[in-house]
């Protein structure tokens, strides 16, 4: 779960949806 947040505090964007 801490790779999970560090991802995402990290790069938001590549979390987001891509087309």
């Amino acid at each position: 779960m801490s790779k999970s947040t560090l991802s995402f505090d990290l790069k938001p964007a590549d979390l987001s949806p891509k087309p």
